[in-house]
């Protein structure tokens, strides 16, 4: 055997373990993939969940904002009249 046999040989075997560790290594991260995106799932589900609290939240304070323009136009209409009882007094 020639040193470029042996050299060859030895370069072909670790081709073949560097190709098994790259498989390996892309299975298990096809498995770390699947399991993060069950929990992005389980993850989602409680964001959506959180829905309902958000829209009565949402229309809670729309009310609230409207009430409070109503109350503000009233106390401008009522501060507005002020100025027109004083002038009648005098």
């Amino acid at each position: 055997m020639t040193g470029n046999v042996v050299m060859m040989s030895i370069i072909y075997i670790l081709a073949i373990a560097l190709l098994i560790i790259l498989i390996i290594l892309g299975i298990k991260a096809i498995f770390a993939v699947d399991t993060l995106n069950d929990n992005l799932k389980e993850v989602n589900k409680k964001i959506h969940s959180f829905d309902g609290l958000f829209d009565f939240i949402d229309g809670l304070s729309y009310s609230l904002s409207v009430v409070n323009k109503k109350f503000i136009s009233k106390m401008d209409y009522i501060l507005g009249l002020i100025p027109k009882f004083r002038k009648g007094d005098k």
